[in-house]
């Protein structure tokens, strides 16, 4: 099995960490930004299969660079995971949900976030991900 690729970006350096750690002792390839700035220029040398992302990031929102590389060819079937601090009735720390970016829907997890959930999570996107090549 090839060893999978994921970009992790979000402002919380401990939850890069954490994130880090957690897929690297799993095998899987990473690479973080910790700003939205940059970030789609690292994506696409980077060529991830998976982009954990948080919403709220302090340069841009995680919604409008999703927007950005769903408009690349060589990036638009990357799924994208957000991770959210943010609170409502869609969004708790028991429920994640489907945020609608453009055409495209991505599930949104909120922090703070079980570790188990996140990586049930992105097996689901990378399992869907080999289905769609």
């Amino acid at each position: 099995m090839d060893q999978k690729k994921i970009f992790v970006i979000d402002d919380d350096e401990r939850i890069l960490q954490f994130i880090q750690r957690l897929l690297e002792e799993r095998d899987y390839q990473v690479k973080t930004a910790d700003k939205g700035t940059g970030a789609a220029k690292a994506i696409k040398e980077f060529l991830p299969d998976l982009i954990l992302m948080d919403i709220m990031l302090p340069d841009i929102y995680g919604s409008e660079l999703a927007a950005s590389l769903k408009k690349d060819s060589k990036l638009k079937d990357i799924p994208i995971i957000f991770l959210t601090g943010l609170r409502s009735d869609k969004v708790d720390d028991d429920d994640r949900t489907k945020v609608k970016v453009g055409d495209y829907y991505h599930t949104a997890i909120a922090k703070p976030f079980d570790a188990e959930e996140l990586l049930c999570e992105m097996r689901i996107a990378l399992d869907k991900g080999s289905l769609d090549s």
